[in-house]
């Protein structure tokens, strides 16, 4: 690709996510027995004003609008297979084959089987997924709701 000394172009630095303005500088012309090789200098957009060779990047753009195609393309696949992914997930985990296996658990399974409450009231006993048992107590819930809304009627006066 032909530049000309003075042109603006456009990188996109990638790791950093941003958009970096440089100048071509420099154009060094090396003519040999094989044929003829162009290089560029690009000036950095910094107070030390460095001159990089222009192999060190690897996207460049000689308009905005270029630099803003390229983006939004890229935003637009990454999103698009972003949506796929999760409709693949979907699909390998949660959406089964047969839609008689679609079955509320709850309707299979009568609350005793799931939830035992103790004599007093005072504990629910729940059977996870997994097996394990959770003893949850009703008094420690109740008391800690209690003590979260005295501590918000405090903060709000």
């Amino acid at each position: 690709m032909m530049y000309n000394v003075g042109q603006i172009l456009y990188t996109v630095l990638t790791e950093k996510q941003v958009v970096v303005p440089v100048k071509v500088v420099e154009q060094v012309i090396v003519k040999t027995l094989e044929g003829e090789k162009v290089d560029y200098k690009l000036q950095l957009p910094n107070t030390k004003q460095q001159k990089v060779n222009i192999n060190k990047f690897t996207n460049l753009y000689e308009d905005i609008t270029s630099v803003e195609e390229y983006l939004t393309q890229n935003a637009i696949s990454a999103i698009e297979k972003m949506i796929k992914d999760a409709d693949t997930l979907n699909q390998q985990f949660f959406i089964s084959k047969d839609d008689e296996e679609n079955i509320d658990a709850c309707k299979i399974e009568s609350n005793k089987d799931i939830i035992n409450q103790d004599q007093n009231n005072n504990s629910i006993k729940i059977e996870l997924e997994n097996g394990q048992k959770a003893n949850i107590n009703l008094d420690n819930i109740n008391n800690f709701v209690d003590s979260q809304t005295v501590e918000n009627t405090q903060k709000k006066t």
